[in-house]
């Protein structure tokens, strides 16, 4: 992997042979155990299911667009350092109406803003939440900010305005690439999983790429 990290976004950059190495280990573990897995359609989350579903093959496979991580304009293939995670943060805590400044070079997307981010990912939350039934095992293979945003969501109480504890969301996280993650629906929170032994929804971020530090 890359000793620099480097800002993803819309960058469509395929799983690294560890990040292969690792879908296969979290597929192997959960044999058999998938009814529905909800993947973003770039190429990393999507090789990413394809690899967990190798062992669960009757999982259905849906491609969701609104699983993308949140577009980062012209920061997407630079080197991430302090300045830059400030530049990201700032647009994020004084104006998240306004889109992140610039246009990929790596993927020719614009710049999304932080309510563009929450409206199309906890939207798509709150609905698969709502339709997965007591009896079911459904996958979401997304992205890391996805995963903040989503627990930000969960710990400021829910709010119907889909406000976030911001501090949560710009903090670094803890979630690794190919971690696995059911949701407690009682607690309202993330559990670290190894197996998926309990049923209901579970969230998962992408294998490594070149990119991850």
């Amino acid at each position: 992997m890359s000793k620099t990290e480097l800002f993803r976004g819309s960058w469509d950059i395929p799983l690294n042979s560890q990040g292969v190495l690792d879908a296969l280990t979290v597929g192997s573990r959960t044999k058999n155990k998938w009814d529905t897995i909800y993947h973003s359609d770039l190429v990393r989350t999507t090789r990413t299911a394809k690899c967990v579903a190798k062992y669960s093959p009757q999982a259905q496979l849906i491609s969701a667009p609104k699983l993308r991580p949140m577009h980062l304009g012209s920061l997407e293939g630079k080197p991430v350092t302090d300045s830059r995670i400030k530049e990201m943060n700032d647009y994020i805590l004084k104006t998240p109406d306004k889109p992140l400044p610039g246009i990929s070079s790596k993927s020719g997307e614009k710049g999304e803003s932080l309510n563009q981010f929450k409206n199309r990912v906890l939207g798509l939350f709150k609905k698969l939440e709502s339709k997965t039934s007591k009896d079911e095992r459904i996958l979401i293979v997304t992205h890391y900010r996805d995963l903040r945003l989503i627990q930000s969501w969960l710990d400021k109480g829910e709010p119907d305005d889909l406000s976030i504890n911001l501090k949560m969301f710009t903090t670094k996280g803890p979630e690794k690439p190919a971690d696995l993650f059911w949701f407690d629906k009682d607690d309202r929170e993330f559990v670290k999983s190894e197996n998926a032994y309990e049923n209901g929804l579970f969230l998962m971020r992408h294998g490594s790429t070149s990119a991850n530090a």
